[in-house]
């Protein structure tokens, strides 16, 4: 099996345990990495061994986390020095200068050489100890222009991981880059290096919490480099072609290859809804509306939601940004009132029909619905069996009320209209009747408890 259908279980695995959007992007990744590797031995991996590699692999972690906190100052560094492979003990320092290393091996020796006669054997050590800035910016100018000759402008040839790992650089950039050549190369050349110039963007970087700045910066680096100042010169020159040739066609393919909205990034004369008032009839129009509201999305920050499943719809957190008040800030309160009489559930269902759940969005008034006790049940049945992933056997071990709350159900769990009585016992039993006790959700029965990492340290 490919790796990409073990997704949902990548995402549920990292649901259990992040606190938030960032640690959850890190923790998929990381089962990501995982199941990718167990499926080089084993292409046909089950589901559920998968998930058990994946819980495996953020609870190693987690461990290591906890290990790193009480090394001394600037243990960090000590990545330079970490081994390359666990059979063996071959440093990053090591591999410098080898003949059967990638790059030029005589300027690599020369280079590792006289950072050692500066700073010592671990001279990453000495680097963090004497308090200079620009050493590791300058080990990947050096390795990028002078051991490979690679012109800096020639952004091809290097922006990739694959050049950082055959040049020994990756414990470089878990030490002082949080692991991405995106940040170094950003870091090493800031007047003219930007993400898209290389063969990938960061993950999430166009769907993120920050997607609607970095659409917005591509943009308009994209007008500057054409010279572009109106609206009217953008619609002859803003095409596929020329967003390929740039490096932006991840951004255009993210936008459904709407070139319209592109423009609308720079030139808001083309936004009609970020005016104080539109013209006659112009929210009958489900384009306009739909427009609105995926532009307001990604200016609150939950980035674009169009064509997601409504477990990833969940993961953009529209419970936190979307109120009364920034709809009102947007402009969007004519369209609230006009078209929806007010309730934002109608409107945001009616144009995202499949994602938006009674529960994706706050102030939506459940406990009011004729089949209230229904719908709560249901609630806990999405958030157990298709948010999360969990299996029967597994709620006793997971299932928590502080877990639930993190996630964002408490007000279901503690009103007495749905009957939850604030209990996970009592999701359960609603869930799976006659099959657990009380007692199986006691915190001390004799059992081993699954560790609720990224809640119980918030």
């Amino acid at each position: 099996m490919p790796i990409e259908d073990y997704e949902p279980i990548v995402q549920q695995c990292a649901r259990r345990y992040a606190r938030d959007p960032e640690l959850r992007s890190e923790y998929a990744q990381l089962v990501r990495i995982a199941i990718w590797l167990a499926l080089e031995k084993d292409p046909s991996l089950p589901e559920n061994h998968a998930i058990v590699i994946g819980r495996s692999a953020i609870f190693h972690m987690l461990e290591k986390q906890e290990r790193q906190k009480r090394t001394p100052p600037g243990g960090a560094l000590l990545e330079l020095q970490a081994p390359l492979f666990e059979t063996g003990g071959l440093t990053v320092e090591d591999s410098v200068g080898r003949s059967d290393c990638p790059g030029h091996g005589l300027l690599l020796a020369e280079m590792h050489e006289q950072l050692r006669s500066r700073f010592g054997r671990y001279y990453s050590q000495g680097i963090a100890q004497s308090g200079l800035r620009g050493i590791p910016q300058a080990i990947v100018r050096t390795t990028l222009e002078q051991v490979a000759g690679i012109d800096p402008h020639n952004t091809d040839s290097y922006a990739n991981f694959q050049f950082f790992a055959e040049h020994g650089l990756h414990p470089l950039l878990r030490a002082f880059f949080r692991g991405s050549y995106h940040v170094a190369l950003s870091a090493c050349y800031p007047d003219f290096y930007v993400p898209w110039m290389g063969s990938n963007v960061p993950p999430d970087y166009w769907s993120g919490r920050y997607s609607i700045q970095h659409a917005t910066k591509a943009m308009q680096w994209f007008c500057d480099l054409h010279d572009l100042t109106t609206v009217g010169q953008a619609r002859s020159v803003v095409t596929m072609s020329n967003l390929k040739a740039s490096g932006l066609g991840g951004l255009a393919a993210h936008y459904h290859e709407n070139t319209a909205r592109l423009i609308q990034l720079v030139f808001s004369e083309a936004r009609p809804w970020r005016l104080k008032h539109v013209p006659h009839g112009f929210w009958d129009s489900d384009d306009n509306r739909f427009d609105a509201l995926d532009d307001f999305l990604q200016h609150v920050g939950c980035g674009s939601i169009v064509g997601l499943t409504p477990e990833a719809t969940y993961d953009k957190e529209l419970k936190k940004r979307v109120s009364r008040r920034t709809l009102t800030g947007f402009h969007l309160s004519n369209l609230l009132a006009s078209q929806y009489d007010g309730r934002q559930y109608d409107m945001f269902h009616d144009i995202f029909p499949g994602q938006i759940l009674p529960w994706t969005l706050a102030q939506v008034r459940i406990s009011s619905w004729p089949d209230a006790q229904e719908v709560g049940v249901n609630a806990m049945r999405w958030v157990v069996e298709d948010y999360l992933g969990l299996s029967c056997e597994e709620l006793p071990a997971v299932l928590t009320d502080r877990l639930m709350k993190a996630l964002g159900f408490s007000g279901i769990m503690r009103n007495p209209v749905f009957g939850f009585e604030n209990s996970p016992f009592r999701i359960a039993d609603a869930l799976y009747p006659g099959t657990f006790t009380p007692d199986d959700f006691s915190r001390f029965r004799p059992c081993s408890r699954i560790p609720d990492c990224g809640y119980l340290s918030s």
